[in-house]
């Protein structure tokens, strides 16, 4: 701002905000590279931001849909049908393992997915509010130090107060966020 001073944030509000951003972007790389573990159909990983719905649909697995092409060749056999049944029922088990494997996936990547979702977007507006809140309480401060008479001093005193006791309060809504976010 032109002739206004600003009020600078600490060193340690500065490098806990920069650590909290360098988690976020290390949990991006980590959420997207999970998925792509769990899911090894590009087809169907979500967008981070998205709904998490990677699972396949009922009997599009492909260990489900395994199943029905070596039923139809198992009853077509005479001989070996035995070594085929036994293929059949390890494709029957395999299908509802991987489900269940991407059910508990799912439930493991939720809370890494809260906060890259809900949480991180919360902090970020709640840090774009906090620097209007500081740019406020600037302006009312250069507004203060400008102002002549009694009366004026007065009552930019007030403003500045209020901005200031604004500013705090959000600030320490901040950190309080900031302190609940895992190191």
């Amino acid at each position: 701002m032109g002739g206004v001073e600003q009020t600078q944030y600490s060193a340690n509000f500065i490098e806990t905000c920069q650590e909290v951003d360098n988690y976020k972007t290390v949990l991006d790389y980590v959420n997207a590279s999970l998925m792509g573990v769990v899911q090894r159909n590009p087809k169907l990983i979500s967008n981070p931001m998205e709904r998490m719905e990677y699972e396949y649909h009922e009997n599009e697995n492909p260990f489900e849909a395994l199943y029905p092409a070596l039923k139809d060749i198992c009853g077509q056999m005479n001989n070996g049908g035995n070594e085929l049944k036994k293929q059949l029922d390890a494709a029957a088990k395999l299908g509802s393992i991987h489900r269940d494997f991407h059910r508990r996936s799912r439930r493991c990547l939720r809370s890494v997915r809260l906060f890259l979702c809900i949480e991180y977007e919360e902090l970020c507006e709640a840090r774009r509010i906090l620097n209007e809140r500081r740019q406020d309480m600037d302006f009312a401060k250069h507004e203060l130090k400008n102002a002549k008479a009694p009366e004026v001093v007065e009552m930019k005193n007030l403003v500045y107060e209020n901005a200031q006791k604004h500013f705090e309060s959000h600030l320490q809504k901040v950190i309080t966020f900031i302190t609940g976010c895992p190191n």
